[in-house]
């Protein structure tokens, strides 16, 4: 490997190819400039389990304290012939982004790298960017990178994937806990830091310490990570307090096995309703599906107010409209989206429900023979989905404070509002 990737692991593994296993001194690398974090470089030939010259079929790398191997695929494979070490040798990367050790014991804190957050100023001193989440009996602690306070090596990052901060999460009574709830915390992290955010937010170089000081757990790789980059959404950068005060209702309904799926899904498609991948038109397209399955849950599970075949029978504009009128979201078109506003008196679009689901329509079905031959205005629409999303989550987590409304698309950094509902 070059030198600048970061050797976290070095001992024998076991490695099986199709029918053949054997035991090879490897060493593990972590750099974010690979385009798979991890990389397993055996220190011997792998000829005795893969004689062939050809790249072919998956290799399972068995880590001590691992529940099972972890399939592999051939980064990259030299054939050496002659010379003092002969033989066939491969880079093997994992084909999950990530890789989950524990050996059981319980745990009493749990140190992470945070993975491309952004610094909030909060209520605090604006050069004091420390801060705490908590819910329950669990605490968050933070601490922002810096080379004065905490410093990752900084030849194992790049601009687009970089440590912002470190995080430690403890109970607050000191107690013990198990590995599987210390993946489950870190799984609330990181949804919560997305939906900050706007886009996936990872933990990195994450190491669970026992009572006896001793690292009993481990995850190697990242999870979930989008590139650095410039995004303004609900949560504005002069109000990182804001997010400390949601953070115990998104924990409480992320945690409730009947809205835990919905959330997760609605999470998803909002993150990947970026403009960056796939346009403001294809996002619209995203966010709906986002809304669509907020609406079912909300509509008929949550509330039921609607059976399954009733909420089917509706069109899409009138499951919207229930939806928002459900979580005390405005349903007119905002003022900020004049364009919008424009195209929906000429089609008689008469609120943002029918608007943003007009524009969905109007993309997916062919036009009509009499159909007025309009521009749409396709990021405003994008701009209203996104919006209804944030508050959508937002009234379910029962979130009372401020927030940047992004319909106000010329909006200065720090300028916030109250959420509707209030």
């Amino acid at each position: 490997m070059n030198t600048t990737a970061l050797l976290i692991r070095e001992e024998p593994f076991q490695i099986r190819h199709k029918d053949r296993t054997g035991t090879f001194n490897s060493k593990v690398y972590f750099d974010l400039a690979l385009g798979n974090s991890l990389v397993i470089e055996p220190q011997e030939s792998l000829h005795d389990i893969y004689p062939a010259l050809s790249i072919e079929g998956s290799f399972f790398v068995s880590f001590r304290d691992s529940s099972e191997p972890t399939e592999c695929y051939a980064k990259d494979s030299n054939f050496r012939i002659g010379g003092d070490f002969p033989g066939h040798f491969f880079r093997l990367s994992p084909l999950r982004s990530n890789i989950f050790l524990r050996s059981g014991t319980p745990l009493v804190r749990i140190e992470a790298g945070v993975l491309n957050f952004a610094n909030y100023f909060l209520v605090r001193r604006p050069e004091d960017q420390c801060f705490e989440l908590r819910h329950e009996n669990w605490v968050f602690s933070f601490i922002p990178v810096d080379v004065q306070i905490y410093c990752y090596p900084p030849q194992i990052q790049t601009e687009d994937y970089a440590f912002t901060h470190h995080v430690s999460i403890r109970l607050l009574d000191g107690s013990e806990f198990s590995p599987e709830e210390a993946q489950r915390q870190l799984d609330l992290l990181g949804d919560f830091l997305t939906f900050c955010r706007g886009f996936w937010v990872s933990t990195a170089l994450t190491a669970g310490v026992g009572a006896n000081g001793k690292v009993e757990m481990e995850e190697l790789g990242t999870r979930k990570v989008s590139p650095r980059k410039v995004s303004y959404n609900w949560l504005d950068f002069h109000h990182g307090s804001c997010m400390v005060e949601l953070f115990p209702g998104f924990v409480a309904k992320m945690t409730d096995t009947e809205w835990q799926e919905a959330l997760r899904y609605a999470l998803y498609w909002y993150v990947r309703a970026d403009t960056t991948l796939v346009g403001p038109d294809g996002g619209c397209f995203l966010l709906q599906a986002a809304l669509e399955r907020l609406a079912w849950h909300v509509l008929v599970r949550d509330r039921q107010s609607l059976s399954e075949d009733g909420f089917s029978r509706l069109p899409a504009a009138d499951q919207l409209r229930l939806l928002l009128s459900t979580m005390n979201v405005p349903l007119a078109i905002p003022d900020g989206l004049s364009s919008l506003q424009s195209v929906g008196k000429a089609l008689n679009w008469n609120d943002g429900p029918q608007a943003f689901v007009g524009v969905r329509n109007r993309l997916v079905h062919p036009p009509k023979a009499n159909a007025k031959n309009i521009m749409l205005p396709f990021f405003e629409a994008y701009t209203l989905g996104k919006w209804y999303v944030e508050l959508v989550l937002l009234s379910a987590c029962g979130y009372s404070g401020k927030y940047s409304n992004r319909t106000k698309i010329n909006r200065w950094v720090g300028q916030v509002e109250d959420v509707p509902w209030v």
